[in-house]
């Protein structure tokens, strides 16, 4: 299966689709993040079905994966889960090399890509979405964000 290249003038990232990918995860991440300590974010709908191989497959490749359970819903694509998430990240000692992978749809691979972006002024981050929708979305441009009460997507980066 393909893998595509994308280069923009700041920065260049690899698009990678394949069936069973989700194995190799570990190795793949090991090429971007060389570090000792991991955390998976995962859909909390997915978790059980594909979080253990994700899991498994960091493991293999010699990180210390902390799994988080990250609910989807827009209501959960807001500053309190970013809270929650950045919690985790410091109840698990992530340091600014290591690699936060979020696994699952587009709620979570915004608010999870948000958290990245701006914990300790941004750690790597790796997007294994879920859904097709997810899909196109973090193939484009690496936007990621959260909602306010005044509407959908108004605090974020790119």
């Amino acid at each position: 299966m393909p893998t595509i290249e994308i280069k923009l003038p700041h920065h260049r990232y690899e698009v990678r689709i394949e069936p069973g990918l989700l194995t190799q995860l570990g190795p793949l991440v090991r090429g971007v993040a060389p570090h000792e300590l991991a955390t998976l974010m995962v859909d909390a709908s997915i978790a059980e079905m594909h979080g253990v191989s994700a899991q498994e497959s960091l493991e293999a490749a010699g990180y210390a994966a902390a799994v988080v359970s990250v609910h989807s819903g827009e209501e959960h694509k807001n500053l309190e889960t970013v809270g929650e998430l950045y919690g985790a990240l410091l109840e698990n000692k992530l340091e600014r090399r290591s690699p936060v992978v979020a696994l699952g749809g587009g709620v979570v691979g915004d608010t999870v890509g948000f958290v990245a972006a701006t914990y300790l002024r941004g750690v790597p981050f790796i997007q294994c979405p879920t859904t097709l929708l997810a899909m196109v979305d973090a193939s484009v441009g690496g936007k990621v964000g959260v909602n306010m009460p005044q509407g959908k997507n108004l605090v974020g980066c790119f």
